[in-house]
């Protein structure tokens, strides 16, 4: 998929900040679909083979660890996947954040990653089975967003697939020596879906 979206200089957006005003056409909203689809396998890809050393380097300076990102998926999901239903089920519905970098120093950001795993393969698997079912009307429905005064319509997937294209390469470069770096920031907002 074409990057459509500007790069930044800024480690902590890879591909740009995200902008609401940005038109998402129904083949930009497929794409993003097939890539929730996609991004487990991508993921567990992206870490085969990996040892423990290689699973707690930082690819980026001061930024999270790869066991640290791909725990930070299976949290930000499983919230994103929350929010989508909230979206679905009520009238727009205010959605807070969450402090991800604190989650990310919590005890079971250390553990090993089949746990998270399996939940990303399920909560991709549900979220892909709903959004597939939704209606044009149905991904025009809002959230509201409590840490400032927006709305926006889940058809506003944010853009998973340039932002995923962005962050791999960080991690099988961890493959390379233990001290590897990669200049992507897997906390840009964007990878959270909501």
């Amino acid at each position: 998929m074409e990057n459509t979206t500007a790069t930044s200089n800024d480690l902590r957006y890879p591909i740009g900040k995200f902008d609401p005003s940005r038109v998402i056409t129904p083949e930009i909203r497929a794409a993003n679909v097939a890539a929730i689809r996609d991004l487990p396998g991508k993921i567990e890809a992206a870490i085969a083979g990996l040892s423990d050393g290689q699973l707690d380097t930082e690819y980026r300076p001061e930024g999270w660890t790869v066991r640290q990102t791909v725990h930070h998926v299976a949290d930000s999901h499983i919230n994103s996947f929350c929010r989508f239903k909230l979206a679905l089920t009520e009238d727009v519905p205010t959605i807070r954040p969450y402090a991800e970098e604190r989650w990310a120093e919590l005890a079971d950001s250390l553990l090993p990653l089949d746990s998270s795993l399996a939940i990303i393969r399920g909560v991709h698997h549900r979220l892909h089975i709903l959004l597939e079912s939704l209606s044009d009307a149905d991904f025009e429905r809002e959230l509201g967003f409590a840490i400032c005064d927006l709305r926006f319509a889940i058809s506003r997937i944010p853009e998973i697939p340039d932002y995923w294209d962005s962050s791999i390469p960080g991690i099988p470069d961890s493959r390379d020596s233990t001290d590897s770096r990669d200049s992507r920031d897997s906390r840009d907002s964007r990878f959270q879906m909501f």
